[in-house]
């Protein structure tokens, strides 16, 4: 079976329908420390947090509202991606399903007015700091990370449940 995620809809509020060229939903990675132990023959990293790794949304045409928006670099943005997920069995498409991606982000760096070439649209940047995600499928959530407040949800088990448990926080 096959699976394709070729289109998608980015929301900022409201529809940024036309005006999207390309985004980039943040990688998820692995916060570690090295553990030396004095009896071992080598170092190994241990898991100890989550990290989110920059975003980026890339725009096509200059939008007055947008821009206003994403250049308040001090102010939490939701971006909001849905996708249309086609399933394939062989060449015949079996089904479609909802893909929805969420990040609360900051802006990092906007470029005012982008890329200029000779007839061609303007095309600009903006990197985002984000610092909560959450994928959902068929109106499921996957996973849901949001640092600030303390949440790290995989398939519906939250992954700091003793942690908090343990500092008092629930």
């Amino acid at each position: 079976m096959a699976t394709i995620l070729s289109n998608a809809h980015v929301y900022l509020g409201t529809s940024l329908f036309g005006k999207v060229n390309e985004f980039k939903f943040p990688d998820i990675s692995n916060v570690t420390v090295d553990s030396k132990p004095i009896d071992s023959i080598g170092t190994t990293k241990l898991p100890i947090g989550v990290e989110l790794d920059d975003s980026s949304i890339k725009l096509n045409g200059f939008d007055a509202n947008v821009y206003t928006k994403l250049s308040n670099l001090d102010e939490e943005h939701i971006i909001t991606v849905r996708g249309n997920l086609k399933i394939f069995d062989g060449n015949v498409l079996r089904d479609e399903l909802p893909v929805k991606g969420t990040i609360k982000a900051i802006t990092n760096k906007i470029t005012a007015l982008g890329t200029l070439k000779q007839q061609e649209n303007a095309e600009f940047t903006v990197e985002l700091i984000p610092h909560a995600c959450k994928i959902e499928y068929k109106g499921k959530v996957l996973s849901e990370i949001d640092i600030p407040n303390n949440i790290w949800i995989v398939d519906g088990v939250d992954k700091l449940a003793k942690m908090k448990k343990n500092l008092g926080l629930v």
